[in-house]
């Protein structure tokens, strides 16, 4: 397949991504303060494994944005396809990741988008999410938490999904990820939710 290259938004003139996976700095030339001037050559970009040790992500930097640097899922970056339904999520078809299989593809052709349903209702994806919930090891002091927050309180907030785990309310999904509650209900009420918590699936849950 022929390599082709566009402009990454944002950072159109500083980066490009390819229908391949990778990403490229541009060259550019830099005035600093004390009246030297270097020119940056064009080069690949290194990429490394995200948190959940599942995909490659890429920093990118821009001295005019604040935060000044980014970091970005290269699959996100690499979504060349049509999106007509403004679906949220880019899902691999091969379902393979890094940390079931040593292997990411984000070849344009193995990515499409859909919704945080899709990528939840993947058979494969179901497998992995269950086994990684029974085999992760819960620390007995979130564990407490866990019980007293759930003790002599009436939760009316709706139940959440992550990683294939329901949680009766935002709060103990919180607590389980250490995040504050506070926080994990502005993501979901304002639809604000991290890159790392749409991979896992972090959603209201509705029963069907």
């Amino acid at each position: 397949m022929e390599e082709i290259w566009k402009d990454i938004e944002g950072y159109e003139g500083l980066y490009q991504v390819s229908n391949l996976g990778r990403v490229k700095s541009l060259k550019k030339t830099v005035y600093y303060s004390d009246g030297r001037v270097y020119s940056y050559p064009e080069k690949i970009k290194n990429q490394r494994i995200d948190s959940t040790k599942a995909y490659w992500m890429v920093t990118l930097s821009d001295n005019r944005k604040i935060p000044r640097k980014k970091c970005c899922y290269v699959h996100v970056l690499v979504a060349f396809v049509p999106n007509p339904n403004n679906y949220p999520l880019v899902m691999h078809k091969d379902q393979k990741n890094l940390r079931f299989d040593n292997e990411c593809n984000n070849n344009v052709e193995n990515l499409e988008w859909g919704t945080y349903k899709d990528n939840a209702s993947q058979e494969v994806c179901r497998q992995r999410m269950s086994v990684a919930g029974k085999n992760k090891i819960i620390k007995e002091s979130t564990r407490k938490k866990l019980s007293q927050a759930g003790e002599g309180v009436a939760h009316c907030q709706k139940p959440v999904i992550c990683e294939g785990k329901v949680f009766d309310n935002i709060k103990l999904c919180a607590i389980y990820y250490n995040i504050k509650p506070y926080t994990m209900r502005k993501w979901l009420r304002k639809n604000l939710i991290p890159e790392e918590f749409k991979e896992k699936g972090l959603s209201y849950f509705n029963k069907i």
